[in-house]
């Protein structure tokens, strides 16, 4: 998100006759951004919003988390979830393993 100044000189450099191009490098941003900003001014100082992508996990994500929490390895879940229909990656799952045991570990030790 650009700051209020920087919206305000893309503003007044387009008022100026500049094109998004030159724009873009007089403000130090990506002329995309620029030609965002000039189309639709209203998005002055709200954040870009991002849609969620679905993963392959998804429809797994309960018994993974059940896995994960009874102490099953990365391989172990990996493999259970594949005997259910899992059409996936071994690095996937060993991720969400270590993400679920990470956060379990924090919430145990609050340093």
């Amino acid at each position: 998100m650009l700051s209020h100044d920087r919206i305000v000189r893309i503003a007044a450099l387009e008022d100026e006759g500049y094109v998004a191009a030159e724009i873009a490098r007089k403000a130090d941003c990506d002329p995309r951004t620029v030609r965002r900003y000039l189309r639709d001014p209203t998005l002055l100082g709200k954040p870009v919003t991002r849609r969620k992508r679905t993963s392959i996990l998804d429809p797994y994500r309960a018994q993974l988390e059940e896995l994960a929490e009874g102490g099953d390895r990365a391989s172990t879940v990996f493999r259970l979830l594949r005997k259910a229909g899992y059409a996936g990656g071994r690095t996937l799952v060993k991720n969400a393993v270590q993400d679920l045991k990470g956060s379990r570990k924090q919430l145990a030790d609050p340093d």
